[in-house]
C-alpha cells in the first residue's frame, strides 16, 4: 500500500512518468490482444441455442445477448462448445433424448446457413482445418445425463451426432448419478450417493468413444467415483473454486488436485455467484431495492432474461 501511495504521489508531480505509465498500459493491452489473437480460443459452455430456439436469430448481432455469431467473431473465438441442455422439469421422462436431438438439429441448421463461417466439428482434423480456413469450430456438449434416458445406445447415438462431452448431471440427479445440488440439499432423501454400476458403465463407454466426461454439476461423491472409474482425463466445463466461493457447484482443492493428477482441465465459470462469496448478500439487496424494476424486466423478457435463468436454474 505504501509503495502504491508513493508511486501515485510521484506521478502526480511528474507528468512524464504519468505518460510513461499510460504508455505501459497501452503496450500491455497490445500484448494481451496479440496473445489472444495468436491463441486458440475455446469456450467450453454456452447456452445460446436455447435463445435460438425461442426464435431469436443468433446469426445477427443481438443487443440483449452476450453471444451470437458476430460476437464470436469479434471476440476471436476459435472453438465454441454449445451446451445441449434439456430442462428436466419442462420436459417429461421420455422426452429428454428427443429434445436433445432437436437442439443438435438446430445447431446443424444454423451452421448450414453460413457454412463458410462456422461448422460442427467432430475430430481434431476438423479443428485444424477450420482454424486454417478461419471457420469457427462448433462442438457439442450434452449437459445432464438424463438426456441419454438410461440407455447406452442413446449415448452412442448422441456421439454419432457430434456430442464430444457429457455432463454427468445437471442440478437434478439421474437414476445413476447424484448431482452437487442434491448431495448438498437432499442428501437425507437420496436412495444412493455417487455413481451406480450403470453410471460407471456410462463413464467407461464415454472413455471408449472418446467423449470427455464433464464433472460440472456432479456431486462430490459422484466426482470421486468418476475419478476412480475413468481411464481418460476429465473436464469441468464451467466450474469455479470452492475455497474462494463456497457454493455447492464449485470444486474443492482436493478435487482440483485430483483433476491435475488425472490430466484434466477446469474451465472457470465467471458468473458472480460462483466467484464472489459476498454476491448473495449484494444480490438480495438489489432485489429488495429494485424489486419493481426487476419484476417489470422479468415480465418483459420472460424466460429469455438472465434474471429468469439464474433465479430458476442456479
Amino acid at each position: 500500500m505504501k509503495i502504491l501511495y508513493h508511486l501515485l504521489n510521484h506521478l502526480k508531480h511528474n507528468s512524464f512518468s504519468m505518460i510513461l505509465l499510460i504508455t505501459l498500459f497501452v503496450s500491455c493491452q497490445k500484448d494481451v490482444a496479440k496473445i489472444h489473437d495468436e491463441a486458440f480460443v475455446v469456450d467450453t459452455h454456452n447456452d445460446v441455442l436455447l435463445r435460438s430456439l425461442t426464435g431469436r436469430d443468433i446469426l445477427t448481432d443481438l443487443p440483449e445477448s452476450h453471444s451470437d455469431l458476430p460476437k464470436f467473431n469479434k471476440g476471436g473465438m476459435d472453438c465454441q462448445i454449445f451446451s445441449i441442455w434439456v430442462s428436466p422439469t419442462e420436459f417429461e421422462d421420455g422426452e429428454h433424448y428427443n429434445r436433445a436431438n432437436q437442439m443438435i438439429s438446430q445447431l446443424e441448421y444454423l451452421c448450414s446457413r453460413i457454412p463458410d463461417q462456422w461448422a460442427i466439428t467432430f475430430n481434431y482434423q476438423d479443428l485444424v482445418y477450420n482454424d486454417q480456413k478461419g471457420i469457427l469450430s462448433c462442438m457439442i456438449g450434452v449437459e445432464g445425463g438424463h438426456s441419454i434416458e438410461n440407455d447406452i445406445a442413446k449415448l452412442d447415438a448422441l456421439y454419432d451426432r457430434g456430442m464430444r462431452y457429457l455432463g454427468i448431471t445437471w442440478n437434478n440427479s439421474t437414476d445413476w448419478a447424484t448431482s452437487a445440488k442434491d448431495e448438498t440439499e437432499k442428501s437425507d432423501s437420496l436412495t444412493f450417493i455417487g455413481l451406480t454400476d450403470f453410471g460407471k458403465n456410462v463413464i467407461k463407454r464415454c472413455n471408449d468413444l472418446g467423449v470427455m466426461v464433464d464433472v460440472s454439476h456432479a456431486g462430490e461423491k459422484t466426482f470421486w467415483d468418476i475419478i476412480e472409474t475413468t481411464k481418460n482425463p476429465i473436464i469441468a466445463s464451467h466450474s469455479s473454486v470452492y475455497n474462494i466461493c463456497p457454493h455447492f457447484r464449485n470444486l474443492k482443492d482436493e478435487q482440483l488436485f485430483a483433476m491435475k493428477k488425472n490430466g484434466g482441465v477446469v474451465f472457470v465459470n465467471f458468473y458472480p455467484g460462483y466467484i464472489d462469496s459476498t454476491y448473495s448478500k449484494k444480490y438480495d439487496k438489489v432485489k429488495t431495492q429494485f424489486k419493481f424494476e426487476l419484476d417489470s424486466l422479468a415480465k418483459l423478457y420472460d424466460p429469455d432474461s438472465d434474471l429468469y435463468w439464474y433465479k430458476e436454474n442456479e
